[in-house]
């Protein structure tokens, strides 16, 4: 039966993109291997689906050892269970800045020391343990504990071409007919991220299922994206934002919007990318096209 994990590269060489950082680690994991050493910890920081939770399972696989993941906040007695059962492995803390002030330096001693300090006054070793921490929101992560990660190797953005080629991979591992011309619009898109880009590749997986064509617009339609990406999130933004004059704070935007300020942020992302946004001392600004997206709205 077909499951998600078969989308997710379990090699390197799978992996598409971040060349930078995968040399980074391999030379981390190597010497690691060479001097038989636990693997310093990691902080992996991006957007959302960008491929941090891939990115720590094939940490975990080129170093050879066991791989489990939990989703912040945890209660404590979940990681004691864990670090009792097992001397060596890899465990990613997901979302890591959604622990309070209190749990993150409660993992200092962890990162610093081996050990988890019970509030009861108990230690728990942790063996040789690597712990990786993933986050969208670094700055939500207080400076001891994020300190305390030796590697911290940045994300790169996805280009059009690489995000074409992870479109064609994942058709190939639904079993899905996929063009070139066709994997490159999907790409570009995806807004640089994987996460949308398994969408777009499942609803074209699903129409040809029943029956249809590979249609791109149509797929695109059904995912309400258009071809640079941009949702209907993307462009109510540059609509409220053309309606303030077209230039604005983040204050004043996420009270129209009625959204957080890190969502407001992450559209961000690709507006800027896409050239349609910039950043003054004034605040957002709607630039070049970005006046064309807000009125797509209308």
């Amino acid at each position: 039966m077909e499951t998600t994990d078969n989308l997710r590269p379990i090699e390197w060489d799978d992996y598409i993109g971040q060349a930078t950082m995968k040399e980074r680690l391999s030379i981390h994991i190597n010497s690691a291997l060479l001097r038989d050493a636990a693997l310093d910890h990691i902080l992996l920081t991006g957007p959302p689906g960008c491929g941090k939770t891939t990115m720590a399972q094939i940490i975990a696989n080129s170093y050879g050892v066991d791989f489990t993941s939990f989703i912040m906040p945890i209660k404590e007695k979940v990681l004691v269970t864990y670090l009792r059962l097992t001397d060596q492995g890899v465990i990613l803390l997901d979302e890591i800045h959604r622990l309070s002030t209190k749990q993150q330096e409660s993992y200092l001693s962890l990162l610093e020391d081996g050990y988890l300090q019970l509030d009861n006054g108990d230690r728990v070793e942790s063996g040789n343990i690597t712990i990786i921490g993933a986050t969208t929101e670094p700055e939500k992560v207080i400076a001891p504990l994020y300190d305390r990660f030796a590697i911290k190797p940045p994300f790169d953005e996805y280009s059009d071409a690489e995000m074409r080629d992870i479109v064609l991979r994942m058709a190939e591992a639904v079993e899905t007919d996929m063009t070139d011309e066709a994997a490159h619009v999907l790409g570009r898109a995806s807004g640089g991220i994987p996460r949308n880009a398994k969408s777009l590749v499942f609803m074209a997986r699903d129409l040809e299922t029943m029956g249809y064509g590979l249609d791109v617009a149509e797929i695109l339609q059904k995912c309400r994206v258009d071809e640079d990406g941009f949702s209907e999130d993307h462009r109510r933004y540059c609509q409220v934002l053309a309606e303030t004059g077209g230039i604005s704070g983040l204050e004043i935007l996420s009270a129209h919007l009625r959204l957080p300020k890190p969502t407001l942020i992450e559209l961000e992302r690709l507006l800027l990318k896409r050239e349609v946004l910039q950043y003054t001392k004034s605040g957002r600004e709607l630039i070049g096209r970005g006046w064309s997206v807000a009125k797509a709205m209308e």
